[in-house]
């Protein structure tokens, strides 16, 4: 940016002092990835031309803008505000590749960026009203959290299976529908128990401590058990 010599200052002064009120009279509709949109205002680029040129010509001004290349070969929106005094204040704005459409785009969007932050206009910050905008589609269009899954009852473990059997051979129950006639007895349920691995944690822990008790003989086995 150049030094602002008095004329081009003056002029800067005089333009500040009856900056006009730009309404957003455009509405942008932006697709999300999970099929919906949302919306948002901003004031496009031949509303705010329209109204800030006219105010810069009466005060000796001019704008320009020309897509260029640094001597580093980067792609920029050159920018310059002229006073007819020869003085002026320029600068760049950086464009990216990409389709001749997208391209245009960042050239449009540029133009108006730089020409409202050079003079100094603003509207209400159409960038703002998107961010919100952005935040409210992600928050109506958001997945709620997964729930942690539930498959029932913690299953029996594999320490417990083994204490388990260790119980049954000390009391000397080796015949498998004895074992789980036992622990129907036990869990007293009316499902169907076709193996110790349809028993629940808790369940196990029942039957084993049942078993322990019989092995300390503190209570008498199932007659299931023993028939």
């Amino acid at each position: 940016m150049s030094t602002e010599p008095s004329q081009l200052a003056a002029a800067l002064v005089e333009l500040q002092s009856q900056l006009p009120r730009i309404s957003k009279s455009e509405t942008a509709t932006v697709p999300t990835k999970t099929g919906g949109q949302y919306q948002y205002t901003y004031a496009g680029l031949a509303q705010v031309t329209e109204e800030i040129l006219p105010l810069l010509v009466k005060l000796g001004m001019s704008w320009v803008c020309r897509p260029s290349l640094t001597e580093r070969g980067e792609f920029v929106l050159a920018y310059e505000l002229r006073h007819v005094g020869g003085e002026s204040i320029t600068g760049a704005w950086p464009l990216t590749k990409g389709t001749p459409q997208d391209i245009g785009g960042q050239i449009t969007y540029a133009r108006r960026y730089c020409l409202l932050a050079v003079t100094g206009v603003a509207t209400a910050d159409d960038d703002d009203d998107a961010a919100k905008a952005t935040a409210a589609a992600s928050k109506r269009t958001a997945r709620p959290k997964a729930e942690p899954v539930n498959d029932g009852p913690a299953k029996i473990t594999g320490d417990q299976m083994a204490k388990m059997q260790a119980l049954f051979t000390q009391q000397g129950v080796t015949d498998r529908e004895a074992k789980l006639d036992f622990a129907r007895e036990v869990i007293g349920s009316e499902r169907v128990i076709n193996s110790a691995t349809d028993l629940s944690k808790v369940e196990a822990s029942r039957v084993i401590d049942k078993l322990s008790r019989w092995a300390k003989q503190d209570e008498p086995p199932a007659d299931e058990a023993t028939s």
